[in-house]
């Protein structure tokens, strides 16, 4: 976290999963909040089906 304040908690975690695509849907039908996303190697982003939040 690149950031002044650094607040208490889990700022970072990962996850495997069966499917990508249905993780997606379960977070946002959940509205969990996201704050970041990546991309690997020569893989797509992973932000493609899920619009930002803050």
């Amino acid at each position: 976290m690149n950031v002044g304040e650094k607040n208490p908690g889990i700022t970072h975690v990962a996850f495997k999963v069966a499917s990508l695509d249905d993780a997606k849907v379960f977070i946002a039908e959940n509205g969990i909040p996201l704050s970041g996303r990546f991309s690997f190697k020569d893989l797509p982003p992973s932000s493609s089906a899920i619009p930002a939040t803050t």
